[in-house]
């Protein structure tokens, strides 16, 4: 009730969680030997996701353990699990939704560890060039370490290192976005929902506030877990190389927001389909992302509405990044001067930044219904 009264956003409330996992390692760090930490990691994170979920989290535990013995079998079990596993990542926010299991069990499972868990299946099953399963310490220390849980529901096992270390300024930096992004939510009203009773101005204002809390409470969020990362050991991949929100064109947008599940799906997804040979594989790449974002509470209401939100999304990245990639190839050929760059790349940046805050109140389904997405349009041109 509290988090719900003062507005704070999911990514605040990780950190929340976060933060005395981090007070408590980093002094327990002084007295425990080197050649036990990695086994006290998975100890504390595995208290952690007991404290987090409750009972639930001994039979998730359980899962995991399963999983392990599972994939070290023959092929044919790699394929069940992977089917098995697939099967149930797509079903069960459908499932949970609407018939209102909705817990942090239920979250932490299937929007964290469950795509990890698909991953290592999926490594194992399909890429034979890849390492054999790790041992189950290291296998359950890649399963539960805590700031992982937080970093984005795609991992690989090999970037995940043990040669981090600590930094202060940058878990200071994180603390700042993430406190804006708050800030921006607990101040501002960034809703679309009661469009109707707001201005043309407030409207907009509200989009550009919208996008901008998202991306500072991720990426705050991003800095944080990197940096407590660092300090317990252990290092992992950027989310946000440069701020996806200043970069001239689509392109490069998507490559800088989410980086690692980005990657995954261009490694999986788009260059199997064909990559840009194939105008149907980025339509599957922002499916996918559409599908895994989708509201599930707001779907319960307007089921309708939602589905063509999410259909709405997949079309509009699509032939932004398709027109994105083509104007990139015509300024490589073409001799423009170096003020005729500078002057496009900043009308790219302001197209850039409109176009992301467009995705995400489709994504979010931020309006609620398409009716009030009709609003939204004729508000934003000033037509109504």
């Amino acid at each position: 009730m509290l988090f719900r009264f003062l507005k704070i956003p999911p990514q605040q409330a990780f950190l929340i969680i976060l933060l005395p996992f981090f007070l408590i390692t980093i002094t327990a760090k002084r007295f425990i030997p080197k050649k036990h930490w990695d086994s006290f990691i998975v100890l504390i994170s595995a208290v952690f996701v007991l404290a987090s979920t409750g009972i639930p989290g001994i039979f998730f535990i359980l899962i995991v353990l399963a999983f392990y013995f599972l994939l070290g079998k023959k092929s044919l079990f790699h394929k069940i699990a992977f089917i098995f596993l697939f099967s149930l990542h797509l079903s069960s926010s459908l499932i949970f939704s609407f018939f209102g299991f909705f817990s942090v069990f239920y979250f932490f499972f299937v929007s964290f560890t469950l795509p990890k868990l698909a991953y290592l299946a999926f490594h194992q099953w399909i890429d034979k060039s890849k390492k054999a399963m790790p041992k189950l310490k290291e296998f359950l220390l890649f399963m539960f370490f805590f700031p992982v849980l937080f970093h984005g529901p795609i991992l690989r096992r090999e970037t995940f290192k043990k040669n981090g270390r600590g930094n202060f300024k940058r878990l200071m930096i994180g603390l700042t976005k993430s406190t804006t992004g708050w800030l921006i939510v607990f101040c501002f009203n960034v809703s679309l929902l009661n469009i109707e009773a707001m201005s043309s101005q407030e409207v907009l204002l509200a989009f550009w506030l919208n996008a901008l809390a998202f991306y500072f409470s991720f990426a705050g969020l991003m800095d944080c877990v990197i940096a407590v990362s660092g300090y317990m050991g252990f290092s992992l991949p950027e989310n946000f190389p440069k701020n996806p929100y200043l970069q001239s064109n689509i392109s490069d947008f998507w490559r800088n927001w989410h980086a690692t599940l980005t990657k995954w799906l261009t490694d999986y997804v788009y260059i199997p389909l064909g990559g840009k040979n194939n105008p149907f594989s980025p339509l599957a790449v922002f499916f996918l992302i559409g599908l895994a974002h989708m509201n599930w509470q707001n779907i319960q209401l307007h089921a309708l509405d939602s589905i063509a939100m999410l259909f709405l999304f997949v079309l509009i990245a699509t032939i932004s990044l398709m027109v994105s990639k083509l104007i990139e190839r015509h300024l490589k050929k073409s001799k423009t001067t170096q003020r005729k760059r500078k002057i496009l790349s900043i009308f790219g940046t302001i197209i850039t930044f409109n176009l992301a805050c467009l995705y995400w109140i489709l994504l979010f389904n931020s309006p609620g219904t398409l009716k009030n997405l009709g609003i939204f349009f004729q508000k934003v041109l000033f037509l109504g």
